[in-house]
């Protein structure tokens, strides 16, 4: 589910590339991030789990974004950022870098909290 939420939000964001309407992609962020919680919230009422089988549900779950943290570190510190015309900037790569890694690191905590950490009562 978090993959289909990541890649229709990728691809609404790789649409909007061609128009030069910069608070679009504010929007597509925030919607992004309400169906999210929307979706996890959903997800963790619908279940009757006990505690040990939602947090595995929400380890497997959230470890989408784990690895997607994972993958994003990696291209982060390691020596792959090149500059291929003179418009790119590696800096500017890595201050991208940088904030996509806090944002699915976000993820990932707040998935794993509300679908396998947070006791129903």
């Amino acid at each position: 589910m978090n993959a289909l939420l990541f890649g229709t939000t990728a691809a609404l964001l790789f649409l909007l590339s061609s128009a030069f309407i910069p608070f679009l992609y504010l929007i597509v962020m925030i919607v992004a991030v309400l169906a999210s919680l929307f979706v996890w919230i959903s997800i963790f009422h619908a279940d009757q789990k006990n505690s040990k089988q939602r947090l595995i549900m929400g380890l497997i779950g959230s470890s989408f974004y784990l690895f997607l943290f994972a993958f994003i570190a990696y291209h982060m510190f390691t020596p792959t950022l090149e500059v291929e015309t003179t418009e790119h900037d590696q800096f500017m790569e890595f201050i991208a870098l940088f904030f996509i890694s806090i944002i699915t690191l976000t993820a990932w905590i707040v998935c794993l909290i509300i679908t396998g950490l947070y006791q129903k009562r």
